[in-house]
Formats: C-alpha cells, sequence, structure tokens
C-alpha cells in the first residue's frame, strides 16, 4: 500500500501533492492532542536563567508533576496514544507570553522539556528520544492575555511519507 501511495504522489506536482497529503493526513490521522499549561514566571526556567539547583530541582519536579497530572487526564485510545517508535510523533510548542517584549521562544526548553519528561511520565509516549519525537518546534503564539504565561504543546503523529511530499522530496 505504502508503495503504491509513493508512486502515485511521484506524478504529481508540489501543490498536488501537498494537497493531497493534507487530505490524507485530515482522513487517516488521529486528532492532534494540545496541552495547555498556565505559569507564572517564577514557575518557568528559561535556558538564561542561573537559578541555584535547589531551586531548579523544585521547579522540574512541579513541571514533571503538572504534566504528568494533565497527561493522566487524556483520553488515551482516542488519540492512539502511546507514542513509540513505530508510531513517532512530533511536537510544536508554542509560548504565549504576558507582555509584547522580545524573547526567544527556544530559550524555554529546560521549561518543555520538564513537561516533556511528566508526559513520559504519564504514558503519553513510551520515551521522549529522537526515535519518538521526531521534531520539536518552538514558536510565538501571542499574548497570553493575563500576567501569567501560556505553553500550548500540540502533539501528533509524524508520517514519513507526508513529510516527504511538503518538504518536496
Amino acid at each position: 500500500m505504502t508503495q503504491r501511495i509513493s508512486l502515485t504522489l511521484a506524478s504529481l506536482t508540489n501543490w498536488q501533492a501537498w494537497d493531497f497529503g493534507r487530505k490524507y493526513e485530515q482522513k487517516d490521522m488521529k486528532e492532534r492532542l494540545i496541552l495547555k499549561f498556565e505559569l507564572n514566571r517564577k514557575q518557568m526556567i528559561n535556558a538564561n536563567d542561573r537559578p541555584h539547583f535547589h531551586q531548579k530541582a523544585k521547579i522540574t519536579k512541579f513541571l514533571r508533576q503538572l504534566a504528568e497530572y494533565e497527561g493522566n487526564n487524556v483520553l488515551r485510545d482516542y488519540f492512539g496514544l502511546p507514542y513509540s517508535e513505530d508510531k513517532p510523533c512530533k511536537v510544536k510548542v508554542r509560548i504565549y507570553p504576558p507582555t509584547n517584549r522580545k524573547y526567544d521562544p527556544p530559550n524555554w526548553s529546560p521549561t518543555s522539556k520538564a513537561l516533556f519528561d511528566g508526559l513520559t511520565d504519564a504514558k503519553i509516549w513510551t520515551d521522549d528520544n529522537y526515535n519518538v519525537i521526531v521534531s520539536t518546534e518552538f514558536m510565538h503564539g501571542g499574548k497570553s492575555g493575563n500576567k501569567n504565561y501560556r505553553i500550548e504543546l500540540e502533539i501528533y503523529e509524524y508520517h514519513e511519507i507526508l513529510q516527504r511530499i511538503v518538504d518536496g522530496i
């Protein structure tokens, strides 16, 4: 089946292939899982921060437990969980800051790593290595609308054939 689809896609233009991939994705993929976390600045770790290791460990433990709690509330059968090496996923991390100040979204990777570890504890995926989480993308999401940060993790299944179509390979 996979070979037949790839041969059919090879004869399509990039736009047609992208459109086919999008329709295929909508029809055959499970819905995307979006987890939202609202945190104040003291509950987050920035890559540029230099907290005392006890303080960092305390924040990391809090974030990990929070993500595990949220992950345990997910309908596993509905989203087809857990993700594994046989069923890899991609993660988009959207950061919603409370102000319009410029910042670098990837600098919040220590916060997202603690959240990923909590989701591993909740068995959303078997492990958070590169064979299970194929790609992690950080992006600005806009203002949070209040005095807290909001972090959204959008998790969806990775299909190699669809990625090749979008990349034009």
